[in-house]
């Protein structure tokens, strides 16, 4: 179910995607120091948010009209989650958002090259 915002217009846009489109990407974002709820990139490279890219099947006239110059083709739909849990068998690897990696010793290592770990693999301030 679609809901929310001009059912006529918001509805008939998704449904166009999510029914008759193709799942192109899928990837879990990476990076402490993007903005968690900023436009397109930083939002889905925030780290544990996850990002679905759904392709629909002819351009969307109402992309074209709302972003004419956008990067992405028209026929491109980014929708993220910031609250997923993801797992795999017993293991834990994104808990409500949070990328569980980020206390790995050995990611925390790797990051005290950097600098200071805490520092460097500390999450953007959500606001």
């Amino acid at each position: 179910a679609v809901r929310g915002g001009n059912t006529t217009i918001t509805k008939k846009i998704f449904q166009d995607f999510l029914l008759n489109g193709t799942l192109e990407e899928l990837g879990c974002g990476h990076n402490p120091k993007a903005p968690r709820f900023d436009i397109y990139p930083a939002g889905p490279n925030s780290v544990g948010s996850l990002h679905f890219g759904i392709n629909g099947l002819v351009e969307s006239e109402y992309f074209k009209r709302a972003m004419p110059d956008w990067e992405e083709p028209h026929v491109h739909a980014d929708l993220v989650c910031y609250d997923c849990t993801v797992t795999a068998g017993n293991n834990v690897i994104v808990d409500g958002g949070y990328l569980m990696s980020l206390e790995d010793t050995k990611v925390i290592a790797v990051a005290s090259k950097y600098g200071d770990p805490d520092e460097v693999l500390s999450l953007f301030p959500v606001k």
